[in-house]
């Protein structure tokens, strides 16, 4: 990400937090740009490794904007998603979910939140997201 401009991020939310792994996700970012973003977006991704196989998950892509020099709120939502054929011992680990934001094309920053997967009583996977801010 060298050439790009340092994005600072004063504050990241995420909602709902200890719930079901593949339920809806709603990110808020709050950064500040030190020069004009024409043709930016945010690109989230939810990812596992195992041994040698990573297995990533997208989530969605932000549409694009243009963001002047300053401060500025970013929110994101996403539906219910699809964790494919992902087998429970595989999500059952720590995972990241991987929030990109991306300037004509190429990454500025990317945002990484570790994500702890665990079974509940009822045998349902559970997520934690851990804020790196806090």
């Amino acid at each position: 990400m060298s050439g790009q401009p340092e994005i600072q991020v004063s504050k990241i939310e995420i909602e709902p937090n200890c719930c079901e792994l593949n339920a809806e996700v709603k990110l808020t970012i709050h950064f500040e740009t030190p020069v004009d973003l024409n043709d930016a977006y945010f690109d989230l991704k939810y990812i596992v490794d195992v041994a040698a196989k990573r297995h990533i998950i997208e989530l969605g892509e932000s549409k694009h904007e243009k963001y002047t020099a300053g401060k500025h709120v970013f929110v994101m939502e996403t539906p219910k998603f699809d964790l494919g054929k992902l087998e429970k011992h595989v999500l059952k680990n720590v995972g990241l979910l991987a929030c990109t934001l991306k300037n004509d094309g190429k990454d500025v920053v990317e945002i990484k939140l570790m994500t702890q997967v665990s079974k509940n009583k009822d045998g349902q996977l559970i997520r934690t997201v851990f804020n790196p801010l806090e």
